[in-house]
């Protein structure tokens, strides 16, 4: 079951070629992060597709990151 320390995001974007190109691609991304205290760990996952083609890409990631909390004027 999620809790308050799960986030998942959905995205996706789209890009077209400017001038005399028939460049055309959009990408669709899901990503997972749980926080353990200041230290987060994510996984996530992208598709990539050329849409004047028939090619496709997938692609996975990891992410690790943590929180340092700096004293105030630093």
């Amino acid at each position: 079951m999620p809790t308050e320390n799960d986030t998942i995001t959905l995205g996706s974007w789209m890009a077209f070629g400017i001038g005399d190109t028939r460049y055309k691609e959009y990408n669709a991304t899901v990503n997972y992060v749980h926080t353990f205290g200041d230290l987060a760990v994510g996984m996530g996952y992208t598709f990539y597709y050329f849409l004047n083609t028939v090619l496709y890409q997938n692609e996975l990631n990891w992410t690790v990151a943590y929180t340092f909390n700096l004293p105030a004027g630093i």
